[in-house]
């Protein structure tokens, strides 16, 4: 990967929005740019524009603010949904490790179905 592509990858992480509008961004400034950034050195690339952070900052000062919130709106209502199935999977999993406990300690008291025959029994502990 040449310098000018990790440039352009740096400036779209600093972007607030999806994957598919910072590469939108990331594509305008790629075509924006001369064909001769693909040989400069990324030293060289800062030289002239400025760190991917300032050009950052640049592309979302001219950004509309409703855009901008629109775009920090649906990050976090990806995050929202996201840590719900975190949750709900982390419930299901405590659900079934306390039915799993239940039906272990009901064995362990003396208890056991087998083939429609119960067993009773008595453990001693030494």
């Amino acid at each position: 990967m040449n310098d000018a592509n990790k440039y352009i990858r740096r400036v779209r992480r600093c972007l607030p929005g999806t994957r598919k509008q910072t590469a939108w961004i990331g594509e305008q400034i790629r075509n924006s740019l001369d064909s001769g950034f693909s040989e400069l050195s990324y030293a060289e690339i800062v030289d002239q524009l400025g760190t991917p952070e300032a050009l950052a900052a640049a592309q979302i000062e001219a950004m509309l603010p409703m855009e901008i919130a629109e775009k920090v709106r649906l990050q976090n209502w990806i995050k929202k949904v996201i840590l719900a199935v975190f949750l709900a999977v982390i419930i299901l999993l405590a659900g079934l490790i306390v039915a799993e406990y239940v039906d272990a300690s009901k064995n362990v008291r003396g208890k056991l179905y087998e083939d429609g025959i119960s067993i009773t029994y008595q453990s001693k502990l030494y």
